[in-house]
């Protein structure tokens, strides 16, 4: 049998990101299958979907009560979207990041930089805004990306990371 610490990774991003999102959640996957066994460690993957529907409060903290709360690490990737905005932060996922900040929580933040349809150059200013804001205050480190192996990689190189701490 075995025994094993979870540690749950909150997936946080817009959602003009989703093929993104899923590689995040398949890299966390295979983790899972190659090292949780050896390591003792296995990630829980989490989104917001997760979270049950409840009209008894604004979804943004439904999410960040429901979920984030009880997560240990966020990874959040961006490109073209901030996403919605809600009543406390620019956007959900921003505001997931200032969550976990606030706890001093890792939360990884990874900009991809692949080129940007005509159609989407206002979002991804906004995106492109808030990564600069977060280099100004040095509020950690941020990475980028620009095809989906590359995020793989270093999202890999993160779950490494995230379990060696817990170790």
């Amino acid at each position: 049998m075995l025994e094993a610490r979870v540690l749950r990774i909150f997936i946080g991003s817009p959602g003009d990101i989703s093929d993104d999102k899923s590689v995040v959640r398949e890299c966390i996957n295979n983790w899972n299958s190659y090292h949780a066994p050896n390591r003792g460690i296995v990630f829980l993957p989490v989104t917001g979907e997760d979270v049950s529907p409840d009209s008894r409060s604004p979804a943004q903290r439904l999410i960040n009560a429901k979920a984030i709360a009880h997560c240990d690490a966020l990874i959040a990737p961006f490109w073209t979207s901030i996403g919605t905005r809600t009543k406390d932060a620019i956007s959900g996922t921003v505001n997931e990041i200032e969550e976990f900040q606030k706890d001093n929580k890792r939360a990884a933040i990874f900009f991809c930089h692949k080129d940007v349809p005509t159609n989407r150059t206002a979002g991804s200013n906004i995106v492109r805004r808030f990564e600069r804001k977060l280099h100004s205050v040095d509020s950690g480190l941020t990475s980028t990306y620009k095809i989906p192996d590359t995020l793989r990689q270093k999202v890999d190189a993160l779950l490494v990371d995230i379990a060696n701490e817990a170790s």
